[in-house]
């Protein structure tokens, strides 16, 4: 628990972060758009979600123009982050990229930010006019409206991993607070992301999102699961679906709200041919007592136990006509991997509750 808490806290002035690391086409850019626009209604920021969307629409689409397939897979090699923080709007992507692609994108985008509002404009109308396309069905425009758009240069850089070129884009956009009393503040360097990055690939972490729980909240992040489950058999994507909904209902109805806001993390990560997920959010001091009991019971049962058990509470559940406290963890409890991992650490005035689950 120390790692991810230790990871965790430069994100405590985030309102939401996500990274990625998956399957990039149409659909999956869609719900980005949908995680990102129910977080900007929640800090009264609906009248920039069309802008906002553009720009997640753009950045991700970078990854599918100009990212370089796996070796022996037809996925992209690609990553994405989103981070609303005090004053901006984050959006960065990665990818593995051909080396002369990297020189020609990093001279245009040094183009770009050497250019004015104006110049920009004129720009763009020069591109656009000329008609200079390429194979991948731009001629540098989506760079050009980037610029436009979030009004700010766009932060680029590379790295090398095992001799392989990555191109990493950032794009800055002012959230409510910079347009009031962030005007002007430090953005966020492009190398912190990059650091980040590189953490959650070493540590193997495909999704990593700390955000809103609420229904609204929730539903785009499991179809995001949903459409990178289909590689696995059904057996295993059922569970990792089955247990996703758990745990992320599991905060929606019992974590404690912070700022109206049902707020938690929610973690997945890929390690020794397994998948373990991970939440952790705040609970009430009282919640803890019963949680800890129920936790250390279920891990006390083997599987035909838990079963058992399960299918009882739930006929009581069925029989009262309301919901059994704690009948989803039973459920978990009883496909998983081995048992259940949990911790309580109390923050001031609540508890952080974690709990990880292999599959």
């Amino acid at each position: 628990m120390e790692n991810l808490i230790s990871f965790s806290k430069q994100f405590v002035n985030d309102h939401m972060v996500l990274w990625y690391r998956g399957v990039f086409d149409d659909n999956c850019t869609s719900l980005l758009i949908d995680i990102a626009n129910n977080d900007l209604e929640k800090i009264e920021m609906k009248k920039a979600s069309g802008k906002v969307a553009y720009l997640l629409a753009e950045c991700f689409q970078n990854v599918i123009r100009h990212g370089a397939a796996q070796k022996n897979k037809k996925e992209i090699d690609g990553f994405f982050g989103l981070r609303n923080s005090n004053f901006y709007l984050n959006i960065y992507s990665s990818n593995s990229i051909d080396q002369h692609k990297l020189e020609e994108l990093e001279s245009n985008l040094t183009k770009i930010n050497s250019l004015s509002k104006e110049e920009l404009r004129e720009y763009y109308i020069k591109v656009l006019s000329n008609g200079q396309f390429n194979e991948k069905g731009g001629a540098g425009l989506g760079f050009i409206e980037m610029a436009r758009k979030s009004q700010h240069p766009l932060q680029f850089s590379n790295f090398s991993q095992n001799k392989q070129p990555y191109f990493c884009l950032q794009i800055d956009y002012d959230n409510a607070m910079s347009k009031t009393i962030g005007i002007g503040a430090e953005k966020t360097p492009i190398e912190n992301n990059i650091e980040v990055q590189q953490t959650l690939c070493r540590e193997n972490i495909l999704m990593y999102y700390k955000g809103d729980f609420s229904q609204d909240g929730i539903l785009p992040i499991l179809t995001i699961l949903n459409e990178n489950s289909k590689k696995l058999d059904d057996e295993r994507a059922i569970k990792l679906y089955h247990i996703s909904v758990e745990f992320l209902q599991n905060i929606t109805h019992h974590g404690k709200s912070i700022n109206e806001i049902k707020q938690g993390t929610f973690i997945v990560e890929e390690k020794e041919g397994c998948f373990q997920l991970t939440t952790l959010n705040f609970i009430e001091h009282d919640q803890m007592v019963f949680l800890k009991q129920h936790l250390e019971m279920i891990n006390l049962q083997d599987k035909n136990s838990l079963k058992n058990w399960y299918l009882n509470a739930l006929k009581e559940s069925v029989k009262n006509g309301k919901n059994n406290s704690g009948i989803g963890l039973i459920d978990v409890g009883r496909i998983v991997e081995g048992h259940l991992s949990f911790d309580f650490l109390p923050m001031n005035d609540s508890i952080l509750f974690r709990i990880s689950a292999k599959i």
